[in-house]
């Protein structure tokens, strides 16, 4: 079993008070998939309300980046880069969408490979259908 250093991100004092929406778009991944042992990669947009505490610039790379280090899935990702966002900032709400093309597929005598987009949401993300429409704008715009 492989014990890994815990994530260590320094969260930045939200002192300007900002409520808006933040999304960190495009951050590259690969990973191997939990089940087939195969390359996985893609990209993971970030989204969150803050409350008290903000992500600094290169934060959503290193979350990114740590969580893709072991096998797993995309939906698994979403799940663990949300989750990690909602305890590390405590914030609002929290979003987490993973485009991925797996080569699974392709490697396996298949036509072609598949691609798949997850999502995460919690908090405000989840729960209000005007802030989840704004983040899914937010995250399929150029």
């Amino acid at each position: 079993m492989v014990i890994r250093e815990p994530l260590s991100v320094d969260a930045l004092p939200n002192e300007a008070g900002c409520q808006d929406l933040i999304v960190c778009k495009g951050i590259t991944f690969r990973a191997l998939c939990d089940e087939h042992m195969m390359p996985v990669s893609g990209v993971v947009h970030l989204g969150y309300i803050p409350n008290q505490l903000l992500l600094p610039t290169t934060g959503a790379d290193a979350v990114v980046g740590y969580l893709s280090r072991e096998p797993q899935s995309p939906p698994q990702l979403a799940s663990q880069a949300s989750q990690w966002i909602d305890r590390e900032l405590q914030p609002l709400g929290a979003g987490v969408i993973v485009h991925a093309d797996h080569s699974c597929d392709s490697e396996r005598g298949t036509d072609a490979a598949s691609a798949t987009v997850s999502s995460s949401l919690l908090g405000q993300l989840r729960v209000s259908a005007v802030l989840r429409a704004h983040f899914m704008a937010l995250t399929s715009s150029r």
